[in-house]
């Protein structure tokens, strides 16, 4: 593998047809196109045989294999990413001058949120989404251990749900790609738990992947917290009533704090339609002749 190469792993692919293993190199002229035709067995198997990118996604199409830097530049984000970690660092020691939790907005929050529109370094971004969502102040009271959530009571039909979409979320993902693998087995168990705790949502279609994005970047209990309170602390009527009777009405200086993520995943989905016709009439107002091209190649909002 390549050295201190943070934006890919480079290794080698197998050919079952040759005994002799081809290496291939970022910018080489032998790369090989047979990554399209990798199978998700194949990836399962040879896994440290085949590229990826600093995400931990396999790189199995020519298009993203060809997304090359030169040296030079790799170094430069590279060191721009450790300077920028380091700030975030220091900020993360010294949260609570940060993140104000009242409506008085000072000049750090103000740094903060100009340093969340950069983008959150990958190694801090999953410490700085647990403050984010006041995990200890917020989920913690309600839920002290996601492992003692009895899922017994979750239905057939939410479990066959589950079921069916686990080996969809993320099959090119090296934490997932493994059928029974710990990431498919953790994906499975925050679904459940989460179904257990919220009958009338249960289980829709999507949810997967924000559990799952938590889970490529935090451990099982932690992306428990942080999916339950991006779901449910996010509902209006958490901030003004004693649903979590171990802390204060709050809000969040970088998250509206209507924001209803959870409905848009009730039955009959009334709210995502009501936010896509929104999305739709707002773009027949904003975007003119692009609207009408997009309309006309069938570019439909639910897409």
């Amino acid at each position: 593998m390549s050295g201190d190469n943070n934006d890919y792993i480079v290794a080698k692919q197998h050919d079952d047809d040759d005994d002799s293993d081809d290496g291939v190199e970022i910018g080489g002229d032998n790369r090989q196109s047979t990554a399209d035709r990798l199978s998700r067995a194949d990836l399962t198997e040879g896994s440290d045989f085949v590229l990826k990118d600093r995400y931990g996604f396999f790189l199995t199409d020519e298009f993203h294999q060809e997304r090359e830097i030169s040296k030079e530049e790799r170094q430069k984000r590279i060191e721009k990413e450790i300077e920028r970690t380091r700030k975030w660092v220091r900020m993360l020691k010294q949260w609570s001058r940060y993140f104000y939790t009242d409506k008085d907005i000072g000049s750090s929050t103000a740094k903060l949120k100009s340093r969340v529109r950069k983008g959150i370094p990958d190694r801090v971004r999953g410490y700085a989404w647990y403050e984010f969502l006041r995990i200890q102040k917020s989920v913690k009271a309600r839920v002290p251990n996601p492992y003692d959530i009895d899922t017994s009571v979750i239905t057939q039909t939410t479990r066959e749900e589950i079921e069916r979409d686990i080996d969809r979320t993320f099959p090119r993902h090296v934490m997932f790609v493994e059928d029974g693998g710990i990431g498919q087995s953790s994906l499975r168990r925050l679904l459940q738990w989460y179904a257990a705790l919220d009958p009338e949502v249960g289980y829709c279609q999507g949810m997967g992947f924000i559990a799952g994005l938590f889970l490529t970047y935090m451990i099982e209990e932690q992306a428990f917290y942080a999916f339950y309170a991006t779901l449910m602390v996010s509902r209006p009527y958490c901030y003004v009533d004693d649903s979590f009777p171990d802390s204060p009405p709050f809000s969040l200086s970088l998250q509206r704090p209507s924001a209803p993520l959870r409905m848009l995943y009730l039955p009959r989905l009334t709210e995502t339609q009501k936010i896509l016709f929104v999305y739709e009439e707002l773009c027949k107002m904003h975007l003119g002749k692009l609207w009408t091209y997009l309309s006309e190649q069938g570019m439909h909002p639910t897409m």
